[in-house]
């Protein structure tokens, strides 16, 4: 077999990339960077008090200036910023309307919800008593806001406690990006305003985004739409790979196969606004066949040449409901001649958790039919450490938003380090996703983390371009 490529044992030169968001992005020392909003930030602004919120946050005026700042940082390094707007709509009790100290509580819980939804992700602010903003900027901008939203829109949906007395809020997000929708602070607050009305209009816990129109008047969102169903015939999927590294020699061992789809008018559009189009619809399914067998395909092409290439495949939610969704996978590997424990499959938590029995049932005869195994952004889900040991998957791998400035952030070590222990006590290997600075690599090795992916060695390309990069 051929020697793969090595990343070395020394860090190389950190990307010249931006603040946290997306699939990586750090700015090396030297470089202008986003400021982050951590609470001690909050403090030192100390806008005026308002009725039944805290007054830690930003105001609209400070916001917009520092969205300013986010903008022009975001335009040196050739980056977009998204721009979430939180609203927050109404709240419930039993006893009905809040006592001014209770509503002071509430809004206290609040914010600290939406700091531990955002961390790794953007910087949050206020922009009035009932709004907030997070700013999610870097290369894959669009992506990481995608889930940042629903992580808020996760932890606002559980019920937060006065006392004995249960509160329920609802929320809904609306969200603009710059330069696509505005170049202008003010401006690009306003489109999302726009978006944000759009989410109440449907309704709670809704998530909308400015519809940008192309040149014939159509709007972005009908595009999708209409050609997803087709894109696979006309050839428009692509799949990119990011490698994945061994932390104890450096040699690859391995990459993700990542979903792209280049429309004919919108060009390369990221998996995070049509992959829930697709699921909505249903068409996910076909999609998700596609992708593993072009990965079976890549894979057994990497193999012919005598690289020892195990690809990681995500596969849905929406595909684990199929019931034959095992004896199909396994249907493809014996097509494209693939040996199942050439291919790893990811799914999440909240796959598993969908329907906990039969998602289990399949993968444990995928995983007796020789099929690796793993559970993909693990810790931002809904299961808990202990649930791991009723998964029989050979794999966790920590999200990024826990990873991202580990070196710098001891809350976040405490969660990594917690999870490669209880991994290693239950015989699963860890992978790391979204490293990106050496300090992060060297305290992932220290820990014990078995692999790792992220900026730091490259970003996700096609098998050509991967090929020549890692000379493999």
């Amino acid at each position: 077999m051929k020697p793969l490529a090595l990343y070395g044992g020394s860090p190389r030169a950190e990307p010249d990339l931006l603040s946290p968001a997306g699939e990586g992005n750090v700015a090396p020392e030297g470089t202008d960077t986003v400021p982050e909003f951590g609470r001690e930030t909050y403090r030192e602004v100390q806008p005026p008090s308002r009725r039944g919120l805290p007054a830690d946050l930003p105001d609209r005026l400070v916001t917009l200036d520092r969205v300013g700042e986010t903008l022009a940082a975001a335009h040196r390094a050739h980056h977009d910023v998204v721009l979430l707007l939180i609203g927050i709509d109404d709240y419930s009790t039993g006893s009905g309307r809040l006592r001014r100290s209770d509503a002071d509580a509430l809004g206290l819980q609040l914010e600290d919800r939406l700091l531990g939804a955002a961390v790794g992700a953007g910087s949050v602010a206020r922009v009035s008593a009932h709004s907030y903003a997070v700013m999610v900027a870097g290369v894959a901008a669009t992506s990481a806001a995608r889930r940042c939203a629903n992580r808020v829109l996760n932890v606002l949906s559980r019920p937060f406690y006065l006392g004995n007395a249960a509160v329920h809020v609802s929320a809904a997000i609306g969200a603009s990006t710059f330069p696509r929708d505005a170049t202008r602070p003010d401006e690009l607050l306003r489109r999302a305003e726009q978006a944000l009305s759009a989410a109440r209009r449907a309704g709670p816990n809704a998530f909308r985004s400015v519809q940008t129109r192309t040149r014939n008047g159509t709007d972005a969102q009908t595009l999708l739409r209409a050609g997803l169903r087709s894109a696979i015939a006309r050839n428009e999927l692509e799949l990119h790979y990011q490698a994945k590294f061994d932390l104890a020699d450096g040699r690859i061992t391995g990459a993700e196969a990542l979903l792209r789809w280049r429309h004919p008018e919108l060009g390369l559009v990221e998996p995070a606004r049509f992959i829930p189009l697709a699921e909505a619809d249903g068409c996910i399914v076909p999609i998700g066949e596609w992708v593993l067998r072009a990965a079976c395909e890549q894979v057994r092409r990497w193999r012919d040449r005598g690289l020892e290439m195990q690809v990681g495949v995500n596969v849905s939610a929406r595909q684990f409901r199929e019931p034959d969704l095992a004896q199909r996978i396994l249907d493809i590997l014996h097509a494209h001649r693939v040996d199942p424990a050439w291919i790893e499959l990811e799914l999440t938590e909240s796959a598993v958790m969908d329907d906990a029995d039969g998602v289990v049932a399949a993968l444990e005869r995928l995983k007796a039919s020789g099929v690796r195994l793993a559970i993909d952004d693990f810790g931002t889900g809904y299961a808990s450490l202990s649930y791991l040991t009723r998964l029989p998957v050979h794999v966790v791998k920590i999200d990024q938003s826990f990873v991202r400035g580990l070196a710098n952030r001891s809350d976040n070590g405490a969660i990594v380090l917690a999870i490669v222990r209880l991994a290693r006590n239950l015989g699963m290997d860890v992978i790391a996703e979204g490293v990106e600075t050496g300090r992060d690599l060297a305290a992932l090795r220290a820990w014990g983390c078995d692999r790792a992916q992220g900026y730091f060695f490259g970003k996700p390309v096609r098998a050509e371009e991967f090929a020549t990069r890692f000379g493999i």
